[in-house]
């Protein structure tokens, strides 16, 4: 199952910002097709002369460049006024927020650039090709509720009159005599080490402060970013970082992947002052 969502992006307008918030990609059903009819003072205009390149900008830091050279490996194709690209392929690792920066070249000038975001999200049923399943509404569950009581009532009511008791019951022996049987020691340790696959421990917390000066210009990736720098920092680690309590929610700071020794933060805008974190490092720790 593919679907197509096609917007209409005027070229004069040199940097729009084409939202398909509304449009949710669901990751494991079928696969999404994204298009762009550029048009020139609000006619459609024939862009098959011009060069274009696509970055996509995943949520877990990776860029991917489409080129639409017209060859059946590239996902994009280019079709008189519009420009097509299919996404496809994710899984609910691959779920969030993705960018992606349509460049049009006439010749070694730039027409336009085109700054798409759309959101990549887990179904409800999580089978491809299915239909996402339809929770019940709330008075769906008291409906039922109100079903369920009386024929609970009723059972008790009966159980109640029969009076059961064990010294009711008839036919039972006597003696009830254990037959041969021998026990093992319980080893807890051994069981429950046998099944603890690994315990996150935190390896450090600190403040760590960000400059102003640190901050540099990605025009790839059209961001600004800075780099937190401790060795405590290794690529099997994860790094939660928390503004200080006077400026949390003042700014929209996200993350890369952690490198060896390292961490990238980026956003969009850069801050006029100085940042401050308090970074916790933690660990998965194994029983090998």
């Amino acid at each position: 199952m593919k679907r197509t969502v096609i917007k209409t992006h005027e070229i004069f307008d040199e940097r729009e910002l084409l939202s398909y918030d509304e449009d949710v990609f669901l990751g494991d059903v079928g696969t999404l097709e994204i298009g762009i009819v550029f048009t020139r003072n609000g006619v459609e205009t024939d862009i098959s002369d011009h060069t274009l390149t696509i970055t996509n900008l995943a949520p877990n830091g990776r860029l991917l460049t489409y080129v639409a050279d017209g060859s059946p490996a590239t996902p994009v194709a280019v079709d008189g006024s519009t420009v097509k690209w299919v996404l496809g392929g994710f899984d609910s690792a691959q779920a969030g927020t993705y960018t992606a920066q349509v460049r049009l070249l006439d010749g070694d000038n730039i027409a336009t650039v085109v700054m798409v975001k759309y959101n990549v999200e887990r179904s409800v049923t999580g089978e491809l090709g299915e239909t996402p399943a339809v929770m019940p509404s709330v008075n769906e569950f008291v409906e039922r509720a109100n079903e369920l009581i009386p024929m609970f009532d009723d059972l008790l009511e009966m159980l109640e009159d029969n009076g059961v008791t064990w010294s009711s019951l008839v036919g039972k022996p006597a003696m009830f005599p254990p037959s041969p049987h021998t026990h093992t020691e319980f080893d807890q340790f051994a069981v429950i080490g046998d099944r603890i696959d690994g315990i996150v421990c935190e390896i450090a917390n600190k403040v760590i402060a960000v400059d102003v000066g640190a901050w540099a210009e990605n025009t790839v990736a059209l961001r600004y970013e800075a780099v937190i720098e401790d060795e405590v920092i290794r690529t099997d680690t994860d790094v939660d970082l928390q503004l200080s309590d006077a400026q949390n929610g003042l700014f929209s700071i996200q993350a890369l992947r952690p490198s060896a020794g390292s961490l990238t933060i980026y956003t969009n805008v850069v801050p006029k002052v100085a940042l401050e974190f308090v970074m916790s490092v933690t660990e998965v720790r194994t029983n090998a």
